[in-house]
């Protein structure tokens, strides 16, 4: 593009100083806009790499709450019987210690 440039900037007697002009600001605003496709590709880009390492970073902390969470689970599910076994042991053994005290 700036070899274009250059030869429009040597040819310009050959047109009017504003056709010359026109052409030159042409030339520069498809430079400038080849940059920023350029620019805007690259951003993409980055901001794809950036979406996939957020992921690959997010998607071990999740399996691991999930992991997390099911084991806490089962121990409240383990500790919740165990309760329940000792209350209905203690009901027993209130139930005897009644019957001993009414007995005696």
């Amino acid at each position: 593009m700036a070899r274009k440039c250059r030869i429009l900037v040597s040819i310009y007697h050959i047109f009017t100083f504003e056709d010359a002009l026109r052409m030159l600001c042409e030339c520069a605003e498809k430079t400038n806009n080849q940059k920023l496709m350029l620019g805007y590709k690259k951003y993409q880009e980055l901001q794809a790499k950036s979406q996939k390492m957020q992921e690959d970073y997010e998607r071990p902390l999740q399996e691991q709450e999930e992991s997390h969470n099911s084991a806490l689970k089962e121990q409240i599910e383990h500790y919740s019987k165990r309760l329940e076994e000792k209350e209905a042991h203690l009901a027993q053994v209130s139930f005897f210690v009644h019957l001993l005290h009414f007995v005696l």
